[in-house]
């Protein structure tokens, strides 16, 4: 199973945590692509280690040079500059490599996702993209579409959070020069950065899969309890990570059961002694805040 990934130092115990959760509930080998710009050299010999040992695989780091997205301001932005890497993928793996999973840190696999992976990219294998999408998003298809336009062109917007790429299918169809195009030409409207562009360049040719059980981001919902006991892979939106003390959610004990079985016990611990207290003095916060 290639499975790509991209994180910078800040991001390495999440993504240890995803990447363990990933090895628990499938039997296959992993190959990893880790796509790097800002990362030390201890993180990377570190993460090489623990992919052998806890996650029966193999890293396979991919330098990326991140000045092709300059005019990002990462400082001033939610995303980090690493978020465009999953638009170099067709073009950066090896090319033996036909189908590759690109999976975001913040999430954990909490099932078996095998059958995702083997996805037949449609009826004519000639999708370039499995993407998971739900009926509930509908209502905030119409904002999206006023701010791109005519260049959203499919009737579904998915989060890129989980893909899996058609490689050769995405070769063929576009160069990485015409990414780069699109992204220069129209970036001032692109809120979402790489999300809006993969929607816009490769929406019509992707095949949709149920973003409850495949990218379930509804923790924080709700329905969230019924949701999460269905849900494969849990995707920690925004804000609300797991392992922030003033997180709001279902979804931290699901999170903190793989982390402390990982190697994040004392973590575990401190985050179960300050949880409350936090949460207590959050919620003075924000009723100050918004009342």
């Amino acid at each position: 199973m290639n499975i790509v990934v991209a994180v910078n130092d800040k991001f390495i115990k999440p993504l240890k945590v995803m990447l363990y959760s990933l090895g628990q509930n499938t039997n296959r080998n992993l190959d990893i692509y880790l796509m790097y710009c800002d990362l030390s050299d201890r993180n990377r010999i570190v993460l090489s280690g623990f992919v052998q040992k806890r996650c029966h695989g193999k890293l396979h780091e991919v330098p990326v040079d991140a000045k092709a997205f300059r005019e990002h301001d990462a400082e001033k932005s939610m995303f980090s500059v690493e978020t465009f890497y999953r638009l170099y993928i067709p073009y950066i793996l090896p090319k033996e490599v036909d189908r590759a999973l690109w999976l975001d840190a913040d999430m954990v696999v909490n099932g078996n996702i095998d059958t995702f992976y083997d996805s037949d990219f449609g009826e004519n294998k000639d999708k370039l993209l499995v993407a998971c999408w739900n009926e509930r998003d509908r209502k905030k298809l119409y904002g999206y579409k006023e701010r791109l336009g005519e260049d959203l062109k499919a009737d579904a917007y998915f989060n890129s959070g989980v893909l899996l790429f058609n490689i050769p299918a995405i070769r063929e169809a576009m160069s990485f020069e015409e990414i780069m195009s699109f992204w220069l030409k129209n970036q001032k409207k692109l809120d979402f950065l790489d999300q809006d562009m993969i929607n816009c360049l490769m929406g019509t040719r992707t095949e949709l899969k149920d973003s409850t059980e495949f990218n379930n981001q509804a923790h924080a919902d709700e329905d969230a309890v019924e949701q999460l006991k269905k849900a494969k892979i849990i995707h920690y939106i925004t804000y609300r990570k797991p392992w922030l003390l003033y997180y709001e959610g279902k979804g931290d004990k699901i999170y903190w059961n793989y982390a402390k079985k990982c190697g994040f016990g004392f973590e575990n611990l401190t985050y179960k002694l300050c949880h409350g207290p936090v949460m207590v003095v959050y919620a003075i916060y924000k009723k100050i805040r918004y009342s």
